[in-house]
């Protein structure tokens, strides 16, 4: 045989080889990207499948919760603001550089709005910016009674420093109930 039969013979067989290797590289190929999108669309489906699940949850849960926000929402003046404004005092104390002290003088009983006593010692601007700051800020505080003490012994007058005090109150909301009624007296 000739080398010319030869090289057609194996152009023949070689050359359809060829083609079926690359076709079957290139399916290859496709198939590894066809299965690559199904499993991560399986992924997909599986944290759909949680996130639902999560969803279900989370509703239940409001569910509950919902009655329990209601109630406690229904008189923000006697129970959320004390707190808040027991917060924004020391907050702002804080903020301005100063120590108070706070407690509670009464629980809103009768027609009286909740109050509370608070003191501390400072510089004299500082314990001023400190009270304007709670009389100007957004929450509702007023004022029942306000005292500056100036310093009277010598190592007072050394410090600079002065005493204060005051009585702040919530006003009441129009309508709203007190969650701490009167207390009978026989």
């Amino acid at each position: 045989m000739s080398v010319r039969k030869l090289l057609f013979l194996a152009g023949m067989v070689g050359v359809p080889c060829l083609f079926w290797a690359g076709t079957v590289e290139g399916s290859l190929e496709r198939r590894v990207a066809a299965r690559q999108r199904l499993e991560s669309i399986d992924g997909l489906t599986i944290q759909n499948r949680r996130t639902v699940g999560e969803r279900d949850q989370l509703r239940a849960g409001w569910q509950q919760f919902k009655p329990v926000a209601d109630e406690k929402l229904d008189n923000l003046d006697y129970t959320l603001n004390p707190l808040l404004i027991q917060s924004h005092v020391v907050d702002a104390a804080n903020r301005i550089g100063l120590r108070v002290d706070i407690r509670q003088e009464n629980l809103g009983v009768g027609d009286r709005p909740p109050s509370w006593f608070f003191s501390g010692r400072a510089d004299y601007r500082k314990a001023v910016e400190f009270i304007l700051e709670l009389e100007n800020n957004a929450l509702r505080v007023r004022f029942e009674k306000v005292e500056f003490t100036l310093p009277t012994d010598e190592l007072e007058r050394r410090t600079g420093q002065v005493r204060f005090f005051a009585v702040m109150n919530i006003p009441s909301l129009p309508g709203a109930v007190p969650q701490h009624p009167e207390k009978e007296t026989d």
